[in-house]
């Protein structure tokens, strides 16, 4: 903990001096009242010590974007919970959609987004610029479908959310209310 602090600091004081923010927030409207996670946050983090990118070794895999005029070694993510998030560093950025179409079924998109000037095959390659989600997203598909085969099974009981469950908890909720 004491050594992220440590890069937590030092990056924050990198980024600042570059005139970006090295801030997270939240819409303060969107909080409610007890919850610990707001539904729609940004989160501004320090990559990995010497990763300039959020990808496999931690190399540029595409042009920078934007008004970047040098890499900030850090990750942006903006989190719309349940459903739908996305992470930038400083050459791309990935949307992923999740989408619930029954209680058995969940339609998934993913959008990578980098220059718009860049040429794949000159300026990216495809397979560097997907490789973390698709590592991630298979081993959450893994779990995903292990899981519904335990809800799908004669002994399944439901049960109340965990805590650490506030995104799913508060979204049925809301439908709830709505519907309601």
């Amino acid at each position: 903990m004491e050594a992220f602090e440590a890069l937590q600091k030092s990056w924050e004081e990198r980024v600042r001096a570059m005139g970006l923010t090295s801030e997270s927030s939240h819409p303060a409207y969107a909080w409610q009242e007890g919850e610990k996670e707001p539904p729609c946050q940004v989160i501004r983090q320090p990559l990995k010590e010497g990763f300039r990118t959020l990808s496999r070794e931690g190399r540029p895999v595409a042009p920078l974007m934007g008004d970047y005029t040098s890499y900030d070694d850090g990750l942006t993510g903006v989190c719309f919970n349940p459903t739908s998030f996305f992470n930038a560093s400083s050459d791309h950025a990935v949307i992923p959609r999740i989408l619930p179409n029954t209680v058995a079924e969940t339609a998934m998109e993913f959008i990578w987004l980098v220059r718009a000037d860049a040429v794949e095959g000159t300026d990216y390659c495809i397979e560097d610029l997907i490789w973390l989600w698709k590592v991630t997203t298979d081993q959450d598909v893994k779990i995903v479908e292990d899981n519904q085969k335990g809800v799908n099974s004669r002994s399944y009981r439901p049960g109340p959310y965990s805590k650490l469950e506030g995104g799913p908890a508060r979204f049925i909720s809301d439908y709830l209310k709505q519907i309601s």
